[in-house]
């Protein structure tokens, strides 16, 4: 394993990893892994939404020096894990693409809050992209996070009566109070 990131997990390397385990108990283990690794290697790259099939290829769930790779039908189990513990949702009907939680939107929204509070910065409108990509942002977590993301963050606020959303045509803006 050596020169993988730290988070690569040991048996990243270990073949039967890349297979789907056929005894219920050590397949419930190898998903946990697979469940930790992927939230790991998202937030590693900031990846907020995960095409399956540009997935498979990548090494998240190919590794090389191995020649294995998790088959896209495991990939899919792996993502209906995450979807049962509120790490991922899908985004289309027939499951090839999803969004993945390595925090979850309830986590970013009190992330945005607090930074919002924090930088003297409520009652201000701010743009969506002032938030994703603005120069201010550039530490903060959620900076690159794609639109349909940051609105779900953002409607967890609004939920919570702190916050509302505007629209002026194709532009979107925010203000937290």
């Amino acid at each position: 394993m050596a020169g993988l990131p730290e988070y690569y997990p040991d048996f990243y390397s270990f073949p039967p990893f890349f297979t789907r385990q056929p005894n219920a108990a050590s397949w419930s283990s190898q998903l946990a892994q697979w469940r930790a690794f992927v939230l790991a290697y998202c937030r590693a790259h900031k990846l907020w939404r995960l095409n399956l099939v540009d997935a498979l290829a990548s090494p998240l769930f190919t590794n090389k020096d191995i020649n294995r790779h998790l088959p896209l039908p495991t990939i899919r189990e792996v993502v209906d894990d995450l979807a049962a513990t509120a790490n991922a949702e899908w985004t289309s009907p027939d499951k090839s693409a999803a969004y993945i939680y390595w925090r979850t939107p309830d986590d970013f929204a009190t992330q945005i809050y607090t930074y919002l509070d924090d930088t003297a910065q409520k009652g201000t409108v701010l743009t969506l992209l002032e938030l994703t990509d603005g120069d201010d942002t550039t530490s903060q977590e959620w900076y690159g996070m794609e639109q349909p993301m940051l609105e779900r963050c953002l409607a967890v606020l609004v939920k919570r009566g702190v916050a509302q959303v505007f629209s002026v045509g194709d532009d979107k803006g925010v203000k937290v109070w």
